[in-house]
């Protein structure tokens, strides 16, 4: 994901109240972030208009579940590959039992 940066001639102030709409998450509304930030849902709309909130929290939202989609996947892949290892260690050591009992059984035919 990019890092979400400050647009050129975009007041700091305006950055903020992006930055805290932005950690409200997907679910976000302009009143809950109206209240914090103590300004109209209005005036956060008109900002939201004119320094293109929407597209920019639509890709944060979007960078941030292709994170979270990609860490599952990778733990995913660690399990899978941890399992399939333990069971490629245990059908070795069968293996090797299967052949030591093989052996034994050999020694005993040719014995008798």
């Amino acid at each position: 994901m990019n890092a979400f940066l400050q647009l050129p001639g975009e007041p700091a102030d305006a950055f903020e109240q992006l930055l805290l709409h932005r950690d409200f998450g997907p679910s976000r509304q302009f009143s809950q972030t109206a209240d914090v930030v103590g300004c109209s849902e209005s005036t956060l709309r008109r900002r939201a208009q004119q320094w293109n909130w929407i597209e920019r929290l639509a890709d944060y939202d979007a960078g941030m579940l292709q994170q979270a989609s990609e860490a599952r996947t990778k733990e995913h892949l660690e399990r899978y590959k941890h399992q399939l290892e333990t069971f490629r260690q245990e059908q070795l050591a069968r293996a090797r039992t299967v052949g030591a009992r093989a052996e034994e059984l050999l020694v005993m035919v040719s014995a008798a």
